[in-house]
């Protein structure tokens, strides 16, 4: 069985584990006539609403190929959402801090570490 992981694929059908997607004509012909694919290969398939999966080949064809859908290896840049994500939920609804005079631009620069450089926060100090 070899692993051809380095191969991605854009598939636009609806990719969740477990389940078996059968690929479009060109696809098909691209596995296996360009890249050699053979039945049990590992390949990356991805679309935009559902992420990335480790696929495995279980059917191919010159015309028709089918893949079992495995593990997601990654999210949807579409769907990260910065209100869903908890850890920065909680830095939203505020962490405990001892507040300092002039310390009140470290709020957007903590936010910026976390990965949203475009997160809105304003500071407020209860006195």
């Amino acid at each position: 069985m070899k692993d051809v992981r380095t191969i991605r694929l854009y598939v636009e059908q609806k990719l969740r584990s477990g389940s078996f997607v059968e690929l479009p004509d060109k696809l098909s012909h691209y596995l296996c006539n360009v890249m050699r694919c053979r039945e049990g290969n590992v390949i990356s398939c991805f679309n935009p609403a559902d992420g990335e999966f480790d696929c495995r080949i279980t059917a191919i064809g010159k015309k028709k190929t089918i893949i079992e859908v495995g593990i997601r290896k990654r999210f949807s840049e579409e769907n990260n959402d910065v209100w869903l994500n908890p850890l920065i939920l909680l830095f939203a609804m505020g962490l405990p801090v001892q507040h300092e005079p002039g310390a009140d631009d470290l709020l957007p620069h903590g936010a910026g570490s976390m990965g949203t450089p475009h997160f809105p926060c304003s500071a407020e100090v209860n006195s």
